[in-house]
């Protein structure tokens, strides 16, 4: 009975967890073979929450719309550093981008903020993963 209920309760757990499955399964053709991203694809960490916050209407109070714009900002620069520089170099940066975007994903989880929580979830298992496999790439072209 003890281990009908354990099985239960991770079950349940793990039902929980579809945007993470999800995610893990749309991405995992990034692990077997990373490839290098272009820096215009951190537009996409840029301006999705931002997006996003304007169409739910929950950029309110203004320091969370402060916050929004101040990680588009920051991706801005992380685009105009990534398009100044080599290959290589370039792939570090996109590949960190995407990697830092997952912890960025996992406040607003945590805080339940601007986006849908399983959305935030799915977004920061995408961002590590392709982050990862950008990264483990760049290792691979040094």
């Amino acid at each position: 009975m003890c281990r009908a209920r354990r099985l239960a309760g991770m079950w349940k757990k793990l039902r929980h967890r579809w945007p993470s499955a999800l995610a893990l399964v749309l991405t995992v053709d990034n692990l077997v073979a990373p490839r290098p991203l272009a820096p215009w694809t951190l537009l996409v960490l840029a301006f999705a929450y931002l997006s996003i916050g304007v169409v739910r209407g929950t950029l309110r109070p203004g320091r969370v719309l402060a916050a929004q714009l101040g990680g588009a900002g920051v991706y801005l620069g992380l685009i105009a550093l990534a398009s100044a520089l080599s290959g290589t170099a370039s792939a570090f940066v996109v590949g960190a981008g995407w990697f830092a975007h997952a912890g960025w994903d996992l406040w607003h989880h945590r805080r339940n903020l601007v986006v849908w929580r399983e959305f935030a979830e799915w977004c920061a298992v995408v961002d590590a993963v392709i982050g990862v496999s950008v990264l483990m790439w760049a290792v691979a072209a040094l």
